[in-house]
């Protein structure tokens, strides 16, 4: 009876480690509250987003970057990120307060601004700069170069003459450039349809627009 028991025993072992040696996938997709990998990119999603959204930005980036996603736990959207105007909410504000170790891409369904004239920041700044105060309402922004930039499925701003392919062709590409600022690329003005060229908050630019960065921004990126 004691050796049926200890043969069980060993196979019940035997069979533990040999789970254990199933690889694992290189990108997962989970929710996690912690610090988790600072490799990966963490969605947060700010206010209430839709899924198929996040579903939406988490195929755009697997595809094109190739880094694990971790999907964390829903933001508030709280006064303190409103914009001067209280209409929309503010690009930069959202910036400073989700500064992390970690690679931080926020998506909001809410109006994002920044400052007219501001070029791409390299830093936090909570106040228009000197003789610019202008609101700008803008697809997305995010440090040049860090580790966290912000996104808008404004569906005023971002859905203008779309289907939802269009929509979710939009809202990848916007997620793809916003990632590659945080990555050390500026704005690409040697090809109009590279991912990385400045869309002046027009649409029709980021229709133009490949799922591809040009040679000139691969090189940068050393890819």
């Amino acid at each position: 009876m004691k050796t049926l028991l200890l043969a069980i025993v060993q196979l019940i072992y035997l069979l533990s480690c040999q789970q254990n040696k199933i690889k694992q996938p290189s990108r997962t997709i989970r929710e996690e509250k912690g610090e988790g990998n600072l490799g990966a990119i963490h969605i947060i999603p700010l206010g209430k987003v839709r899924k198929d959204l996040i579903e939406d930005v988490i195929d755009g980036l697997q595809s094109f970057y190739h880094q694990e996603i971790i999907v964390e736990s829903t933001a508030l959207l709280t006064e303190d990120l409103l914009a001067p105007s209280r209409t929309r909410y503010n690009a930069n504000e959202i910036l400073n307060k989700f500064n992390s170790t970690k690679n931080i891409l926020i998506i909001t369904e809410k109006d994002i601004s920044t400052f007219k004239g501001v070029k791409q920041p390299e830093k936090f700044y909570n106040a228009p700069v000197k003789g610019i105060t202008k609101e700008w309402g803008i697809f997305g922004l995010g440090l040049r170069p860090g580790n966290v930039c912000v996104i808008s499925a404004f569906e005023k701003r971002l859905g203008k003459n779309s289907t939802p392919k269009l929509l979710k062709e939009r809202l990848q590409k916007i997620a793809i450039h916003e990632l590659g600022h945080n990555k050390g690329l500026e704005h690409c003005n040697k090809n109009t349809e590279c991912l990385m060229h400045a869309a002046d908050g027009s649409i029709k630019q980021v229709d133009n627009e490949k799922l591809f960065f040009c040679e000139d921004c691969r090189k940068i990126l050393g890819i």
